[in-house]
């Protein structure tokens, strides 16, 4: 299997799985967001797709920053 084949299926595999567990109000569907967006990073700075990099930058960002939220909504509600 050439690696493209195996970034495509981990990129899909990992999108799909992150949005179901985001619409189950899992946080580590951020998690798998995180690794869909490296590869597809390492997929954009491959086909100099700078616009996309960008992008794919500013979402793992934001997944970021998203579990930081969760961990302290967390935190409020069990006080």
């Amino acid at each position: 299997m050439s690696l493209d084949t195996f970034l495509q299926i981990l990129t899909l595999t990992t999108g799909v799985m992150g949005q179901m567990l985001v619409a189950h109000m899992r946080k580590e569907g951020f998690y798998c967001w995180i690794a869909s967006n490296l590869a597809l990073i390492y997929i954009s700075i491959g086909g100099q797709m700078w616009g996309m990099t960008v992008l794919y930058i500013f979402y793992t960002g934001m997944c970021f920053y998203s579990v930081n939220r969760w961990k302290k909504m967390v935190r409020n509600f069990s006080q």
